[in-house]
């Protein structure tokens, strides 16, 4: 494990993510300490974990969440794993509901364009 010290300019060039979003991360606590920014203490590139936090936070994670589930890649703690577990329940959940809602648009789209008799007049 890499735990080289970068400074935020260089992560974020490593990552091709601004310089502001690596600071940002550094202070809700997603990177560590800003003044000891260490990219893979965790285990992960900043790519990966970028990656990981904007899809978390498409889904409604809180940072702090974020962070903990961040820890599992240190080494499970019970904490961290309770938390995977819940977070893993509410996802599953959340594929339900979307595939449920994408089948219902999916159905009302058919329906308009069956009725319209063409897919031009939907798009108008």
């Amino acid at each position: 494990m890499n735990t080289a010290k970068y400074s935020a300019e260089e992560l974020a060039r490593q990552a091709g993510i601004p310089v502001c979003l690596v600071r940002y991360y550094a202070q809700v606590g997603l990177l560590g300490e800003q003044d000891t920014l260490s990219t893979l203490s965790r285990g992960l590139d900043l790519v990966d974990m970028d990656a990981f936090i904007q899809c978390a936070t498409v889904v409604g994670f809180t940072y702090e969440e974020m962070a903990c589930l961040l820890e599992l890649n240190d080494g499970a703690d019970s904490r961290a794993l309770r938390l995977a577990t819940i977070k893993m329940g509410e996802l599953i959940e959340q594929q339900r509901c979307i595939t449920q809602l994408q089948m219902q648009l999916e159905s009302w789209l058919f329906e308009h364009c069956a009725k319209s008799d063409s897919v031009n007049s939907f798009l108008k």
